[in-house]
């Protein structure tokens, strides 16, 4: 036995949808406006779009911390999370610290003292 459907059967069957909307009465038609009825239209409000900037690329790096100094790492972000009491990246302790010493001269001092004083950095 062929149950194979021919092409104009699946046609057929496809557009007898379309067949009964044609057939349907029209719709009534849209009433008459007179020339002189204007309608204001509303002026649409649109925001400028956001000027995109190039991405700025960033600088990866890897840090390779003895215990001691990640243990003391994972202590100062567990402190954050707990006062601020939400999630707080250790890559945001890290920016934290970057931007503190960057702004304050003598945070900045202690932090290269701290550097000259533990014989750290590479010749």
């Amino acid at each position: 036995m062929n149950t194979r459907r021919r092409a104009g059967d699946t046609k057929g069957a496809l557009s007898r949808g379309l067949l009964a909307a044609r057939s349907a009465p029209p719709a009534a038609p849209a009433p008459e406006v007179p020339d002189e009825v204007v309608a204001e239209v509303p002026v649409a409000v649109t925001t400028p779009e956001p000027v995109r900037t190039a991405k700025q690329r960033t600088s990866k790096f890897t840090a390779n911390l003895d215990p001691q100094l990640a243990l003391a790492f994972d202590e100062l972000a567990m402190a954050a999370r707990r006062r601020l009491e939400r999630r707080v990246d250790k890559l945001d302790v890290l920016k934290a610290l970057i931007m503190l010493a960057a702004d304050d001269a003598s945070l900045r001092d202690q932090v290269i003292n701290e550097i000259e004083n533990s014989g750290g950095g590479r010749r």
